[in-house]
């Protein structure tokens, strides 16, 4: 194992691969340190010594701020005499206990989308996903068998929010497109879902002011309404 140093991008860009896996210790917060594969990957994880080590993220996928939280964090809860990798583990074994016994429904699901895959994003990314998953998404399907939301159902979805929302509407497809190419390829789901699924494009709709629609002949409504909605690039 190298010598602890403060971790940064520079140095963990500078970073090269050798013959064997390595880990590289900060001397910023005890426990947090970057995983170097001899095969060149590049992680972020925590060790706790002699309970083992945790990976936090993919370079590149989590920034070297919030994994440094997340460690940061980890370490509270040990100095609390808490364990957060068995708890995480004993969460997983749990979640994957309980898919077996039945169909778990959306909401289930997203939460250990969260618990295994967004923690390891951005804040931002964080926040922006699940305010708009749970505030739409979910709260139209979350009680909802994984499987059991047909393809007119998540059309008429993205119908019924590109009209008031065209911008987050584009946003939010990417969340479920990724949430559920997660499920497909996660064992506790990949029986009820085969992957992202298509709810066609996102249409900007362009709008008139409808005050003015009584004085305005129906064939300019025609032309200032683009003849309908108008079709955007994702």
């Amino acid at each position: 194992m190298a010598a602890p140093r403060k971790l940064d991008m520079p140095f963990v860009k500078s970073i090269q691969p050798t013959h064997r896996n390595e880990e590289y210790p900060d001397t910023e917060v005890r426990g947090f340190r970057l995983y170097v594969s001899k095969a060149g990957s590049k992680s972020f994880g925590f060790r706790r010594n002699p309970f083992g080590y945790k990976a936090i993220g993919k370079v590149g996928e989590v920034s070297i701020g919030d994994a440094r939280k997340i460690a940061a964090q980890w370490k509270t809860e040990f100095n609390a005499g808490r364990n957060p990798i068995e708890e995480m583990k004993r969460k997983q074994r749990e979640m994957r206990e309980e898919a077996t016994q039945k169909i778990p429904t959306m909401a289930e699901a997203f939460e250990q989308y969260k618990a295994m895959i967004l923690i390891m994003k951005s804040e931002s990314h964080r926040k922006n996903m699940a305010r708009s998953m749970e505030k739409h998404f979910l709260s139209s399907f979350g009680g909802r068998e994984v499987g059991k939301v047909n393809r007119r159902e998540l059309i008429a979805f993205r119908e019924k929010h590109e009209g008031k929302r065209s911008a987050e509407m584009h946003q939010m497809k990417a969340y479920i497109s990724a949430f559920y190419k997660w499920m497909a390829e996660t064992s506790a789901y990949m029986d009820y879902i085969e992957g992202p699924p298509n709810i066609g494009t996102v249409k900007a709709v362009r709008n008139i002011r409808t005050d003015l629609a009584p004085f305005i002949p129906p064939f300019m409504i025609r032309i200032c309404s683009g003849y309908g909605p108008v079709r955007t690039g994702l």
